[in-house]
C-alpha cells in the first residue's frame, strides 16, 4: 500500500521557511544542517554550508538537541511544559508508541476515576484455539513483531480513540476513524 502511495507522487515541494521556529535562528540553522546531513560536531570549524543564515549555537548540534529533551526542559523550565500539554508525541519505534499509548490510557483512567479494561485476542493455531501458556505468551508479543496486531488492547469508557489503519473485525472494517468510547 505504501509503495502504491509513493508511486502516486509526481511533484516534490521543498519547504524552506521554518515558520514554527521563526525567531529562533539557532534552532532553524541546526535543523537545516541535520536535514542535509551536515550536523556540526563543534570539534571542526563550521563550513560555509553549516553556518547557514543568522546565528548558530556555540555547542554541538547533538548537545543542543539533548538540551531540548522533555526531561531536561522539565527540570530547567517546568512552566514551558504546560505549552505542550496537548502536543503530538512522535516516536520512531512501535514498542515506544505502545508504551506511550498504555501510559495515556492509564492516565485517563486515573483522571476519570475508572479502571482500564483489557480486551484480549482469541488466538488460534491450525484453526484450534490456544490455551494456557501458549495463549499467555501470544498476548504479550510486541506489536512490532505481529505487524501491529495487539494481543491485549487497553480501553477506558469515554476516552478518545483514533484508528489510523484498516482494522477488520468479523467482516466490519474501520478505516481512519476518530471517536469516543
Amino acid at each position: 500500500m505504501e509503495l502504491f502511495l509513493w508511486q502516486q507522487l509526481n511533484k516534490v515541494i521543498e519547504l524552506k521557511d521554518n515558520v514554527r521556529a521563526k525567531g529562533d535562528e539557532n534552532f532553524i540553522n541546526m535543523l537545516s544542517r541535520i536535514r542535509s546531513g551536515n550536523a556540526w560536531d563543534r570539534i571542526s570549524h563550521m563550513t560555509e554550508e553549516q553556518i547557514g543564515l543568522g546565528e548558530n549555537y556555540n555547542i554541538s548540534d547533538y548537545k543542543a538537541l539533548l538540551a531540548r529533551q522533555l526531561q531536561v526542559i522539565t527540570k530547567k523550565k517546568p512552566e514551558v511544559v504546560e505549552n505542550f500539554k496537548d502536543a503530538l508525541i512522535v516516536v520512531g519505534e512501535k514498542v515506544f508508541r505502545d508504551a506511550l499509548n498504555n501510559k495515556i490510557v492509564q492516565n485517563f483512567a486515573e483522571k476519570t476515576k475508572q479502571e482500564v479494561h483489557w480486551y484480549h485476542a482469541d488466538d488460534e493455531y491450525h484453526k484450534q484455539p490456544l490455551s494456557n501458556l501458549p495463549q499467555k505468551r501470544m498476548l504479550r508479543v510486541k506489536s512490532n513483531i505481529t505487524d501491529d496486531t495487539f494481543g491485549m488492547l487497553p480501553m477506558v469508557p469515554g476516552m478518545r480513540v483514533m484508528i489510523t489503519d484498516n482494522i477488520t473485525m468479523r467482516g466490519k472494517v474501520a478505516n481512519g476513524c476518530i471517536g469516543t468510547l
